[in-house]
């Protein structure tokens, strides 16, 4: 579910999409246009108390949009798989 979503200006987003890419580990370089995906596990930058990963997507721009998912798992959640944690 969906826990927080915000509009930002396009000329952020830009800014901001690579930034966080870079935070991510093993990562090479954001793309604009394409479709990734990435974990940040701490290994480049702190993670909160409790959060054990941070799980990142990328989605190409359409409709004038750019699209970043973040998924957050803590210290009590139970794997499932899906992402590979």
């Amino acid at each position: 579910s969906v826990v927080a979503s915000r509009q930002w200006p396009g000329a952020r987003c830009h800014e901001a999409l690579p930034g966080a890419f870079r935070l991510c580990d093993e990562s090479d370089d954001y793309e604009y246009g394409a479709s990734r995906s990435a974990r940040m596990t701490g290994l480049k930058v702190a993670l909160p108390k409790g959060v054990t990963m941070v799980f990142i997507q990328f989605f190409p721009p359409r409709d004038g949009q750019r699209h970043m998912v973040a998924r957050l798992t803590y210290d009590s959640d139970t794997c499932c798989g899906t992402c590979g944690g």
